[in-house]
């Protein structure tokens, strides 16, 4: 069993990207920096491609502007927990328990959100901001089994990701958007169970939906969206 950081860097040059690095290398991964290729699904692919991932192999996938602020004891502790389970799906920090029909998974989050309100179906937080001083906690709800999460960070086995398409899809305009989506709907509905976890991460972008965004998000409706709303238990 191997374990794999698969991180894509525009330049692979950066302190967030060198500390993220050791983390891993700490916590017992090989880590593989993905620079500068055209779109984040080939990045992906190729990475799995070349390493030979396995089956039973760890694979984490994330953005190469985060810091990791868990202990490596801990944060290995909460992965393996999680792969242990029976059809574990992808863990991540930030998702829904709900997808609705416009496949927006952060609809109605904003200043009136109210994260424990039983009818909330956000799961997961994560921190933002430039520094540790300066960042702030989004925080979108208790941890729990989702419908799909977001790819800032997300682990998986090699067995979730060798069934399913990491490729682009064709009717997919923009390289850098919805993959996340695309990956963890695609195990949702093969039965895995992805989940978020209490992994401490600081991000230091926050991602706006552009008009690719929309494109993309309108290209997968036509693939998915008739399966759509989906509720995960």
């Amino acid at each position: 069993m191997a374990k794999y950081a698969f991180i894509p860097s525009r330049t692979g040059n950066s302190k967030t990207l060198s500390n993220l690095k050791d983390f891993f290398k700490l916590a017992g991964y090989d880590v593989k920096v993905l620079i500068g290729k055209p779109s984040i699904f080939e990045a992906y692919s190729e990475a799995l491609r070349e390493c030979k991932v396995k089956a039973t192999d760890k694979v984490v996938m994330c953005h190469d502007d985060i810091e990791i602020l868990s202990k490596t004891e801990a944060f290995n502790t909460v992965l393996d927990a999680h792969f242990k389970k029976p059809k574990a799906g992808f863990l991540g920090v930030a998702g829904t328990r709900y997808f609705p029909d416009h496949a927006v998974w952060w609809n109605g989050y904003g200043v009136d959100h109210k994260p424990m309100n039983p009818q909330n179906p956000l799961c997961g937080f994560i921190f933002h901001g430039k520094t540790p001083e300066s960042m702030r906690a989004e925080v979108y709800g208790a941890q729990a089994n989702t419908v799909v999460m977001d790819g800032v960070f997300l682990a998986a086995t090699g067995a979730v990701l060798n069934s399913i398409q990491i490729s682009k899809p064709k009717s997919f305009e923009g390289g850098w958007h919805f993959y996340d989506v695309f990956y963890t709907y695609q195990a949702f509905k093969k039965g895995f169970v992805n989940r978020t976890a209490p992994i401490m991460i600081r991000h230091e972008s926050v991602g706006e939906p552009d008009e690719v965004y929309n494109k993309n998000r309108l290209a997968f409706l036509k693939l998915c969206g008739g399966d759509l709303p989906v509720q995960a238990f």
